[in-house]
């Protein structure tokens, strides 16, 4: 099972993230007295949440107004999952766009647009607000995310948030609790009798009681004891990645300590304010110039700084090499994301992946350190020009590279492109332990095995080496998820006693629908391996409805039967009648209506549903 998963929301200002907040978790996240006076989050504030599964999660609630994005930005670093909220009258508005564009740039991959304030309109009303938001979706990466309207006064929609919110996290990669311990520090107080209390996402590793750990800071690096730690109010000796974290630091002084810190393993990380960088312009932005200052965004911290390229200004739209320079020092590591904010106007303009530190004395680094970083995916002008070689130079040793083996060389429309010949193998490991972990996944999304191993490659050059792996036989590449050659989904002998224990329970309760968890707490079920079976059931012997609740496919294909038969006498059916048909209640009728509608075999005409046209069918 997960340590933890991290909700994060996002949304201009008073469009309803406390209130969904409090509607979620059933805590005010509001707690400074300015925030009450004003009605307006101004502070990261943090709530437990229960997902349905019994999953724990944590809730960030961050600012939407303009004036704090650099405080919304400290709480998106380290999130899984992020709520966009769109109220559903005022539509998109300017921090809607922006922090999608923060998202889009820290690669939140698992993101739910939630259409909020939806007691307020009527269906018709509704329905355009849906059509707006999902259009200004289709020019973003979240397209295809779900869309869900919902209201946080009436409880309109939230079951079904919820249930979404745990979907996407039963489909979470697990992070490694092994390894140095990783605390970028959010927020920081005092508590009498516990001193000076640290707060944050812990990004990798376990972090426990006593024992030496280091404090990284505007000072540099200091020694420092954990008396003790909380996850989510409860005390704890030990807390894993990817949990919300609390640690009471003794002698240490309040004052000291800065939002942007990091606590972490002796080791670790040193501050540096000189990296090389992969950098992005957003599209719409202005383009950087050389030497441009810029507010810059890494983990919890921002710093002024300054973006470096060696001959010319970046195009928007496409990753550039360029060296990032920072007034105040950085706790940074290699893979880690980033995000930059123009002074004037303020406002986003580009982000990008850190690659390593810079060298020192200024010079730029050949092709071999290149290389090891797996930065060396370019053309041979293109190395020359990040490596400050000339381009005889740059091909020469890009190609004795390869002739050693030390390096792939691929050619594509006519240019030249090297990638590290360790990363084959590397990619073939962690999808054959993916296929060891998830036996039902039909294989590694794309995305995940670029994020995790090749942050720093465009699309372009990365489905290339896809492309490349599938032709030599290394690998499969099918509907976006890669699998090893020879590889099926299917259950393993555990799965498949629990599977058949699940087919009879719904079977006995017929078209009774019931919530995941009961069924799983009836069946001594535990939820973390039983997410795993949701794919493959859902395909075969259960379908999910609204509100976290599953019911048989085979009753359900029953009552449609009795369902189709009644419309081609009738023409038309009520809630009223279907709940006399089925013989169920108005509320499990309406949940298989409703069920119906989705899948496009009914189509809603006021109080009554009708077959979905033939001809509108997908």
């Amino acid at each position: 099972m997960k340590n933890f998963v991290t909700v994060g929301m996002a949304g201009h200002v008073d469009h309803g993230k406390s209130q969904l907040c409090r509607a979620l978790c059933g805590m005010e996240t509001d707690r400074l007295k300015e925030e009450k006076a004003r009605g307006m989050t101004i502070e990261l504030a943090f709530a437990p949440l229960a997902l349905p599964s019994g999953l724990r999660a944590a809730l960030v609630d961050v600012p939407g107004h303009e004036r704090f994005v650099k405080t919304m930005l400290a709480g998106a670093c380290g999130v899984d999952i992020a709520l966009l909220l769109i109220d559903a009258r005022e539509g998109v508005m300017p921090q809607t766009r922006e922090h999608l564009d923060i998202l889009r740039l820290l690669q939140v991959k698992n993101v739910i647009t939630v259409l909020s304030k939806c007691d307020l309109l009527d269906d018709v009303s509704l329905r355009e607000a849906e059509e707006k938001a999902r259009a200004f979706l289709q020019t973003t990466p979240f397209a295809e995310a779900p869309l869900l309207a919902v209201s946080a006064k009436t409880g309109l929609g939230l079951p079904a948030l919820l249930a979404a919110i745990d979907a996407l996290a039963a489909a979470l990669p697990e992070r490694e609790a092994l390894g140095a311990a990783r605390l970028p520090i959010d927020r920081v107080f005092s508590l009498s009798g516990s001193g000076t209390i640290v707060t944050g996402a812990l990004w990798s590793g376990v972090l426990s009681c006593g024992g030496d750990w280091e404090l990284l800071g505007d000072k540099g690096v200091r020694k420092v004891r954990i008396r003790s730690l909380q996850v989510h109010g409860e005390k704890a000796e030990r807390a894993l990645a990817g949990q919300r974290v609390a640690a009471a630091l003794p002698g240490v002084a309040k004052d000291s300590l800065r939002r942007g810190f990091c606590l972490c393993s002796p080791g670790l990380l040193r501050p540096g304010q000189l990296f090389e960088v992969s950098l992005t312009v957003l599209p719409q932005a202005a383009p950087l110039s050389n030497r441009q200052r810029v507010q810059v965004f890494h983990a919890a911290s921002h710093v002024p700084g300054e973006v470096r390229f060696s001959s010319q200004a970046a195009d928007n739209g496409e990753p550039v090499a360029a060296r990032l320079y920072t007034e105040k020092p950085l706790f940074a590591l290699a893979g880690d994301r980033f995000v930059l904010r123009a002074f004037s106007p303020a406002r986003t303009v580009a982000g990008g992946v850190i690659l390593g530190p810079a060298p020192e004395g200024g010079k730029r680094r050949s092709a071999q350190s290149s290389r090891l970083l797996g930065l060396d995916l370019r053309t041979a002008e293109e190395a020359a020009l990040a490596a400050g070689l000339d381009l005889a130079c740059a091909a020469e040793e890009l190609r004795l590279l390869e002739e050693r083996g030390e390096a792939l060389g691929l050619t594509e429309k006519g240019a030249e492109y090297y990638f590290p010949a360790e990363w084959p193998p590397r990619a073939v490991e962690m999808i054959a332990q993916h296929h060891r972990e998830h036996p039902l996944s039909p294989g590694l999304p794309m995305e995940e095995l670029k994020n995790r191993l090749f942050p720093q490659l465009t699309r372009q050059r990365y489905q290339l080496l896809l492309r490349h792996w599938r032709d030599e036989g290394r690998l499969r590449l099918t509907e976006a998820r890669l699998s090893l050659p020879g590889f099926t989904p299917a259950p393993d002998a555990r799965q498949r006693e629990s599977a058949a224990k699940i087919e009879a329970f719904l079977a006995r309760s017929g078209l009774e629908p019931v919530a995941w968890p009961r069924l799983l707490q009836e069946l001594g079920l535990r939820p973390g391996e039983a997410a795993e079976l949701l794919p493959w059931l859902t395909q075969r012997v259960m379908l999910r409805l609204s509100g976290g609740l599953v019911a048989g496919r085979a009753a359900q294909e029953q009552a449609w039967e009795k369902m189709a038969a009644h419309l081609a006498r009738n023409g038309s059916v009520t809630v009223g009648a279907a709940r006399d048909l089925l013989g169920v209640s108005r509320r499990v009728a309406l949940l298989y209506l409703e069920f119906w509608e989705e899948n496009r075999l009914l189509l809603r005409r006021g109080d009554e549903r009708v077959l979905w046209p033939a001809e509108q069918k997908p």
